[in-house]
């Protein structure tokens, strides 16, 4: 386990903000990549669980997963409509969030 410190200074160590300025954008693009992923499936799992909510007994929470079931539709049309004006339509499945 002490081996393993050392190794994590070194590699902390050699980011520094020379080496930083060469690297930024190959890593802002790697940190926004992930940091889509991670909301991705956020949504997944929000709308996952919103639909397990009309399997359940009739109550007020239903109404309150109809209404956010909604905002991710109105979100996944936004998604296909910026994919369509910026002419990027390859990655309409990459945003779409498939409510059923």
């Amino acid at each position: 386990m002490l081996g393993v410190l050392p190794a994590g200074r070194q590699a902390r160590a050699a980011c520094t903000p020379d080496r930083a300025g060469l690297l930024g954008a190959h890593v802002r693009a790697a940190c926004a990549r992930v940091q889509r992923c991670r909301v991705q499936v956020l949504f997944e799992e929000e709308v996952r669980r919103l639909c397990d909510t009309f399997e359940q007994q009739f109550h007020y929470s239903v109404f309150f997963a109809y209404q956010r079931l909604r905002e991710q539709e109105i979100r996944n049309i936004m998604w296909i409509a910026e994919c369509v004006a910026q002419d990027q339509k390859i990655r309409i499945n990459d945003g779409i969030v498939f409510l059923f």
